[in-house]
This record gives structure tokens, sequence and C-alpha cells, in this order.
């Protein structure tokens, strides 16, 4: 059996613990401004693409009893961005655990990685440069350069396509149930970090991990002998 030609990884919620702390400057903003948003209504926002984040924003702004006249004209988005500045310089603070024994150990295998993430081209480039792990990538993409964003496979294949590798070799690390769709339709091997706050099955993966540092060992298995499917 060929040896895995690459692994790639998923942004936030598998490189960076960014979903939980995105959740809670919500649940905080909205609060200040007389939505009571609960935890599970703002997890609807991991893991879905920039559209659909988009509605979310507008239908909680929309149930806001006083919006500040500031926001007049913006869009929703910009009404919420200052709300995450916290996060600003502090993104290495939030690398998953395990992160970057799993590098070091796909570096001494030779196993190239990339990222296939949601997150716009500039989010990516802060939230690796914040952890220190820029240059153990040697491709990224963004949902916003392709036609279609997770669940659709568009990123997973811009990805492999950057690495110049086939889908089918490669494995993906995911922790959404949208983006294990993505990676499983773009013909990826599965592996999902197990996440237990945001109510996400993770049926659809074909391995499970607790640790980014297990996932070495998944790739010698596969390497092994075991299907890439």
């Amino acid at each position: 059996m060929d040896t895995v030609a690459a692994v790639v990884f998923d942004l936030d919620g598998v490189i960076v613990d960014t979903e939980a702390a995105y959740c809670r400057i919500l649940v905080d903003f909205f609060g200040r401004h007389g939505v009571p948003l609960g935890w599970d209504e703002a997890g609807a926002i991991v893991g879905c693409a920039a559209p659909v984040y988009r509605e979310h924003l507008e239908r909680w702004l929309a149930r806001v009893p006083s919006p500040d006249p500031a926001w007049e004209g913006m869009g929703a988005e910009e009404v919420v961005e200052p709300a995450f500045s916290v996060l600003d310089g502090r993104l290495g603070e939030l690398a998953m655990a395990g992160l970057h024994r799993c590098l070091d150990g796909l570096r001494d295998r030779d196993v190239p990685c990339a990222v296939a993430s949601c997150s716009s081209p500039a989010e990516i480039e802060a939230a690796l440069d914040g952890c220190g792990v820029r240059d153990r990538f040697a491709a990224v993409a963004s949902g916003h350069e392709v036609a279609r964003s997770k669940p659709a496979p568009d990123v997973y294949l811009e990805a492999t396509r950057l690495l110049g590798v086939d889908p089918r070799r490669c494995v993906a690390v995911e922790d959404s149930d949208t983006g294990i769709e993505a990676a499983r339709r773009a013909g990826l091997f599965v592996v999902a970090r197990r996440e237990t706050r945001f109510g996400f099955s993770q049926e659809g993966a074909h391995r499970m991990v607790d640790r980014l540092d297990e996932v070495p060992a998944v790739v010698d298995g596969l390497s092994a002998g075991a299907a890439v499917r």
C-alpha cells in the first residue's frame, strides 16, 4: 500500500482552540446589548461557512433592543468584529494540545502538511503565525478562495492540488461534522479530534483521536497497510 502523501488540517478547533473563544465572545457581546445568547445558540457558528455565520449575526443583531447608532450602515460582521480584538496577540495561547509534537512527528516522517479552512487567508495566517507554525505548512487553502466552502469538498481539493498530491492518499484532521463531510467528499481519510462541546456527532470520521499528537501514529498505521479511503 502506498504511504500517506500528506496531512491536511482544519484550522479552528483543530490547530487552534478558537471556536470556544469565539462563542464566549459572542455570548458576552450580545449579552451586553440585551440579547441573552445561550451557549448552544452561539455554538451554531462552529464549523459553518462565512455566509451562514453572517446570517446568524444578522438574526441576533435584529434582536438587539437598542442598537448603537454607530452601527448604522455597517454590515453584521463589521459590528461584531471589534469584540474579537481581545484575542489579538493571544492566538498562540490557544494552540491545541499536542499540536507541536504532531507537526514534529509528521516532519520526522517527511509527510507534508497543509491547511484547509473556512477562515479567511488573513485569519489563517494570523493563527499560524501566533502559534509559531507557519513554516510547517507547505500549502494553505481558504474557503474564501474557492467556489464553495465546507461541506463542499472544494477547499480540500484545493489544498491537495497545491501540494500536488492525490487526495485519496491524504489524511484530513477535522472536528466539525461540516468539515468531516467536506474531507470525505474530497476523498481523504478523516481523523477527527474528539470534540464534545458543540454537539457534533463526528460519525463520518474514519478514526478518532483525543490529542493531535496521536495523528503521526495513525499515519504510520495507514502507511503500513490500512486502506486510505
